[in-house]
C-alpha cells in the first residue's frame, strides 16, 4: 500500500502562474490601465492588485471569494510567496478586502470599461483564426444567450430563464475559431434573448472595428435574434451574416411546395424514405412584406420522411424546414454548414460555466456579479491566449510537444488549467535571483519552458 506523508519542501501546485502573470503585463495592460498606487488605500492593494487577484484565482477554475484564503495561511506561506510572486502582488489580500473591494470597484462603469479594453488587446494581440469555406476565408463571430443556473439563491435580479431554471441569462459574443470571448453582458434571467441586442450588436461591431480584421467576419445568429433591427444593422456593416429564420406560423407544406417547384434534378436521398431539398429564395424581406427593407437572400433546407430511421413507414409524411437569412454569396449547402458551425459556440458556453465555475455568481450584489463575470471572461481569454502560446512551442520546438498529446486547432481552457496552470514547482534561489523549477519528467513542463521563452523575446 501506497504511504502518504507530509514535507516541509516548499513545493507549489500552480506552476503555471508566473505566465498568467506575464500575459497580463505584456498583453492585457490591465495593470496599466489601472495603475498601481496604492498610496491612498489602507491595505496598501492597488485596484489592479485585487483585480489580478481575482484573476489569479478564476485562472484556475476558483470561483470563491474565500479561495483566496488557501494563499493566505499561517502554514502556507510558500503559497502565498508564489501566488503574489506569479502576479505581481505585493501581498495577497484577505477574503473580506477582495470582497468589499471588489463590490466597491463593481460601482464604477469605467471599471467594466477597462476590462473590455484589456480584453480586446488581448485578443488584438493573437488576432482571431479564420475558417475556409471553397478556399475563401471568413472569421466566425457567434453571438448567443446561455443561461446560468443560480436556483435557490437570493441573487439580485434573480429570474426564470428559458430552460426553466431561476438564474441569469447573459449575452456573449465569440471571434475566431479559437473561441476568444469579444464581448459579453449579464442579464436577469427572464430577459427575452432579443430585448437589448441591437445595442449589444452594435457594442460588438464596434469592438471588431478596432481589431482591425483583414480578413472578413462572419456573423451568427440564432433564431431568438430573427430581427428586422439586427438586420438592418449588420446590412449597414458591411460585415456577412447567417441569421437562423424563425418559422413563425408558416406553413412547411408550403416550403415543400416551393422548395420541389425551384429543384433542378433529384433531390437528395441520404436514405429510403427521407428527401432533402436546399436552395435559395430571393423575394423575402425581414420584417414582413410591409417591411420598407429591401428582399434579403433566404436559404432553405426542408427534409421529407416517409419511412422513419428505423424503417417504418409513417402514415402522413414528416415535414421539417430550417430557413436562414444570409448575405453571403455560397451554395446553399456550405450556408447551412456554415450555420451549424455556429453550435460549437456551445462549447464556449460549457467551458465558462464548466471548466472555470462560473454559473453560479459568488455575490448577491448584480452589479457585482457583473464584474466577476468580467473578470471570469479575461481569465478564460488569458486561458486562451496561453493555449495559443503553446500552439505556437508546438510548431516551432516539435520536441516539447508531449508525446500522445493529439495536436488540435484548440483545447478546452479545462484541459490548460489542468496540463499548463496545475504544474507542480519550486522556487530555488540560483545565482542570487529566485527560479521556479518545474518536475522534468511532467510531459508539459517543456512546453512551459518554451512559451516563457517566447514571451521573454516579445
Amino acid at each position: 500500500m501506497t504511504t502518504l506523508a507530509l514535507t516541509r519542501e516548499s513545493i507549489n501546485a500552480q506552476g503555471g502562474l508566473p505566465l498568467i502573470g506575464t500575459l497580463i503585463e505584456k498583453f492585457s495592460g490591465l495593470r496599466r490601465a489601472f495603475g498601481s498606487d496604492p498610496a491612498r488605500r489602507s491595505d496598501r492593494l492597488s485596484d489592479a492588485d485585487i483585480l489580478i487577484s481575482q484573476l489569479g484565482l478564476l485562472v484556475q477554475g476558483r470561483s470563491h471569494y474565500d479561495d483566496i484564503e488557501l494563499f493566505r495561511q499561517p502554514d502556507t506561506q510558500a503559497q502565498a510567496e508564489h501566488f503574489a510572486r506569479s502576479l505581481g502582488l505585493p501581498f495577497v489580500p484577505s477574503e473580506s478586502s477582495l470582497r468589499q473591494r471588489l463590490k466597491a470597484l463593481a460601482q464604477d462603469p469605467a471599471v467594466s470599461a477597462q476590462i473590455d479594453a484589456a480584453n480586446l488587446a488581448l485578443i488584438k494581440h493573437h488576432r482571431p483564426a479564420a475558417l475556409t469555406v471553397q478556399g475563401r476565408a471568413y472569421i466566425p463571430c457567434d453571438m448567443d444567450v446561455s443561461p446560468f443556473d443560480n436556483s435557490r439563491s437570493h441573487r439580485e435580479q434573480l429570474g426564470r430563464t428559458y430552460k426553466g431554471t431561476d438564474g441569469f441569462a447573459p449575452i456573449f459574443a465569440y471571434i475566431g475559431t479559437q473561441g476568444w470571448a469579444l464581448h459579453h453582458e449579464l442579464r436577469p434571467g427572464s430577459q427575452h434573448c432579443q430585448k437589448g441586442t441591437p445595442e449589444f450588436l452594435q457594442q460588438s461591431l464596434d469592438r471588431i472595428a478596432t481589431l482591425d480584421l483583414k480578413t472578413q467576419v462572419l456573423i451568427r445568429m440564432d433564431s431568438g435574434n430573427d430581427s428586422a433591427d439586427n438586420i438592418a444593422l449588420l446590412r449597414k456593416s458591411g460585415h456577412s451574416f447567417i441569421i437562423k429564420r424563425n418559422q413563425r406560423q408558416e406553413d412547411p407544406v408550403k416550403w415543400l411546395s416551393h422548395a420541389i417547384a425551384q429543384q433542378e434534378g433529384e433531390p437528395e436521398r441520404p436514405r429510403e424514405g427521407k428527401e432533402v431539398y436546399a436552395g435559395t429564395d430571393e423575394h423575402l424581406r425581414p420584417g414582413g412584406e410591409s417591411s420598407t427593407q429591401e428582399p434579403l437572400t433566404v436559404v432553405y433546407r426542408v427534409v421529407r420522411r416517409s419511412i422513419d430511421k428505423k424503417g417504418q413507414p409513417l402514415l402522413i409524411d414528416q415535414i421539417s424546414v430550417e430557413t436562414y437569412w444570409t448575405n453571403l454569396g455560397e451554395d446553399a449547402a456550405d450556408i447551412i454548414e456554415l450555420y451549424h458551425d455556429h453550435g460549437t459556440s456551445e462549447q464556449y458556453h460549457s467551458e465558462l460555466k464548466s471548466d472555470l465555475d462560473l454559473e453560479r455568481f459568488p455575490s448577491q450584489s448584480y452589479a457585482s456579479n457583473a464584474l466577476f463575470l468580467s473578470l471570469g471572461v479575461h481569465a478564460y481569454n488569458l486561458l486562451r491566449s496561453l493555449d495559443e502560446q503553446a500552439r505556437a512551442v508546438r510548431e516551432e520546438q516539435k520536441e516539447s510537444w508531449p508525446r500522445r498529446i493529439k495536436a488540435v486547432a484548440r483545447r478546452r481552457v479545462g484541459s490548460v488549467v489542468r496540463d499548463l496552470i496545475q504544474v507542480a514547482g519550486k522556487w530555488v534561489s540560483h545565482s542570487g535571483r529566485l527560479v521556479l523549477k518545474l518536475a522534468e519528467s511532467w510531459p508539459w513542463s517543456r512546453v512551459l519552458l518554451g512559451i516563457e521563452a517566447r514571451l521573454r523575446a516579445i
